[in-house]
């Protein structure tokens, strides 16, 4: 990794002159891993304990940077905002550094704080303490086998125990190598401060393998030893990078055993925020992506999934010219037919003969009235139908093109533009997204409307409803609020009244019941006491009908 033990050895001196005796104006939480201590409008002391990407750097704030607050940084900016940073110290070529930072409490009395930042991988970690070592806060509070890292338990540092690169002795280097059957694993394993990368370009110097005939143990020790020399008092950073351009490793000496390109930056800040910014913009890029392609897929497939199913419902709904040729024979011979039937056959235009079901609980007219009824939902639903396939089918094509242009993009700046777009037209539909219309169903000339959920019902009841019409529900039932359009200020109809009650038994919970009551009255007589839940209503002057549900498959 760019930053190990022997890196921050190095760069820590170049910190220190940069950010002792500075006060800390403001303290913000930059992501969930990234915090900032700010000295003044621009730069600050960056903390980052991502665990790819973990570092404490000295950097520029962009204009456009965006917070976000936290239980952690807020008890953080309560310690330790306004203070000054008297020094920075680190455990010798361990990747844990201290910030000791001097503030004063609420009634003006000098008072000290530790910031231990660890910076292991995926351990990493950001921790406030008192004076004592006991531990205030955690950016990630933790328990393991080898300590706890909660509030108010005294501060345990991990690690420590390796032997130090720059006062290695030759034999606890032969002795403890030589469990080992790979040099990599064990300069990394043994010598504090050395990542793999550093070990790699320890051995490369010392020009030997395990095959090799050279004293491997004296040529690591040289090697290492000429290593620590060059980068003793380096004050300026290589930054390597592929055949793309894209950082791959940050070093404050040159890197024998890489072939590929590098650019020396003169101050070390900037090639430490060049090589993190870059890198983490890429990271955020291949997530950014990866989340799209994920949400853009599901969204095609599912829109597909809708496509066939509403293709499915077209083809059932083709035959509904039957219903109507069943209405008609119907009324042609009235006279033929009786309730109790359960089918007839009857002659159509041609002489032809035709078997016709029957609801044996209903009279001739209530099964013409059926048929009626069926043919001219499923005519309705079919004209609906072919519409949502056209408006499917061009958002499936948009869908298409879209995904096409998120797998093909490579640049950060248009998939920010990309994803902007979709969260803008998901708002977009969202806001214009239509209310789903109660259901309507209709008898002798007259309209009846049904709620399909609480807050529907009451906005039929008390936005769509007019004071004239007439409100039925099931007494003492929960059920859906039903209302039969009055616009003449005329009398219902028993027939259209009946029909309307049974409407109301079939969409409540007494659908599989029989003789249930349904109250009636007309909407002027209803109202919704304050504070009430969606749905719930009082009414007055009703009357009441006793009717069996219908059968829904039929409606």
């Amino acid at each position: 990794m760019a930053v190990d033990g022997i890196f921050l050895s190095r760069f820590i001196p170049l910190l220190e002159n940069r950010v002792i005796g500075r006060r800390i104006m403001r303290t913000r939480q930059i992501s969930k891993t990234k915090f900032s201590l700010e000295f003044g409008k621009k730069k600050a002391l960056i903390i980052s304990i991502h665990p790819q990407f973990y570092r404490i750097s000295l950097e520029t704030l962009p204009d456009d940077i965006k917070y976000i607050s936290h239980s952690f940084i807020m008890r953080l900016r309560k310690y330790i905002q306004g203070g000054f940073i008297r020094s920075i110290s680190q455990i010798p070529y361990e990747r844990t550094v201290f910030l000791n930072i001097e503030n004063t409490d609420e009634i003006g009395n000098i008072v000290n704080y530790r910031i231990a930042i660890e910076l292991m991988g995926q351990f990493s970690n950001l921790i406030l303490l008192d004076a004592n070592n006991i531990i205030l806060s955690a950016a990630r509070q933790m328990t393991t086998k080898y300590r706890e890292i909660l509030s108010n338990v005294r501060y345990v540092i991990f690690g420590g125990d390796k032997l130090l690169p720059d006062s290695v002795k030759i034999e606890d280097l032969r002795v403890q190598l030589s469990s080992y059957s790979s040099l990599s694993k064990g300069l990394t394993t043994i010598i504090a401060g050395i990542s793999k990368r550093t070990a790699q370009e320890i051995i490369y110097r010392a020009g030997l393998t395990r095959e090799s005939g050279k004293d491997e143990v004296t040529a690591l020790q040289n090697a290492l030893n000429g290593y620590l020399e060059e980068t003793k008092n380096a004050s300026r950073v290589y930054v390597y990078k592929d055949e793309m351009d894209f950082p791959i490793e940050v070093s404050f000496c040159q890197l024998h055993h890489l072939t590929a390109s590098y650019e020396i930056f003169d101050s070390v800040f900037e090639g430490l925020e060049w090589y993190f910014h870059i890198r983490e913009a890429r990271d955020e890029f291949t997530r950014t992506k990866k989340k799209l392609l994920s949400i853009s897929r599901k969204e095609f497939e599912d829109t597909q999934d809708i496509l066939y199913k509403i293709q499915g419902e077209l083809e059932k709904s083709e035959d509904y010219e039957r219903y109507k040729i069943y209405g008609d024979l119907l009324s042609m011979h009235y006279g033929e037919g009786k309730k109790g039937l359960e089918m007839i056959t009857l002659s159509d235009y041609e002489g032809n003969k035709v078997t016709i079901p029957l609801d044996p609980a209903l009279s001739l007219s209530q099964n013409i009235d059926r048929y009626y009824g069926m043919y001219k939902r499923l005519k309705r639903k079919k004209e609906s139908l072919k519409k949502r396939i056209v408006l499917l089918e061009r958002q499936m094509s948009d869908m298409g093109k879209r995904l096409k242009e998120i797998e093909e993009c490579e640049d950060i700046d248009k998939m920010k533009a990309v994803k902007e777009e979709i969260e803008k037209s998901k708002t977009k539909k969202k806001e214009t997204t239509k209310r789903s219309s109660p259901r309507e169903f209709f008898k002798n000339g007259y309209t009846i409307l049904i709620g399909k959920s609480n807050k529907q019902n009451d906005e039929l009841t008390f936005k769509i409803a007019k004071k004239d019409d007439i409100w039925l529900h099931t007494q003492a039932i929960p059920g859906s609020h039903v209302v039969i359009r009055n616009p003449d200020k005329k009398e219902i109809p028993f027939e259209v009244l009946k029909f309307a009650a049974c409407l109301a038994a079939t969409y409540s919970r007494a659908q599989k019941s029989s003789n249930v009551p349904v109250d009636y009255t007309k909407v002027k007589n209803v109202w919704k006491p304050r504070g009430a839940k969606p749905g719930f209503v009082l009414y007055k002057e009703q009357k009441t009908l006793f009717v069996n549900p219908l059968d829904r498959k039929e409606l």
